[in-house]
């Protein structure tokens, strides 16, 4: 992360992969995926949705595709909410997992400081 700059992207496009995940995706997307790719690297142990996906897309999860939820229909409870303006600064690496959610490292992009939280 020391090695990255903070960066501003938007969120402006609604989509759903394959599984059904709805999802805002962040533009432009390069600063994300070379923060996983350095993710990946330092912390080679954990591997991203159980190996399921080789290349994760970078994404927001907002819902799941379901018998009265779709793009659409997210789309419209967002409102006016989308397109949203944010500034990448930090690095948080986590681990989710039904009850047993957690941090497992931080960092400032573009400066010094991780600190691994296991």
């Amino acid at each position: 992360a020391a090695a990255s700059a903070p960066f501003a992207f938007t969120l402006a496009r609604v989509e759903a992969f394959p599984d059904g995940v709805i999802h805002a995706v962040p533009e432009p997307s390069d600063g994300f995926r070379l923060l996983t790719d350095a993710a990946r690297a330092a912390c080679p142990e954990i591997v991203p949705y159980w190996g399921r996906v080789p290349h994760p897309a970078p994404h927001v999860t907002l819902d799941r595709v379901g018998k009265s939820v779709s793009c659409a229909s997210t789309r419209a409870l967002l409102g006016g909410v989308l397109p949203a303006s944010g500034r990448a600064e930090e690095l948080v690496l986590t681990w989710w997992e039904a009850g047993n959610c957690r941090t497992i490292l931080r960092a400032p992009l573009g400066g010094e400081g991780a600190a691994r939280a296991w």
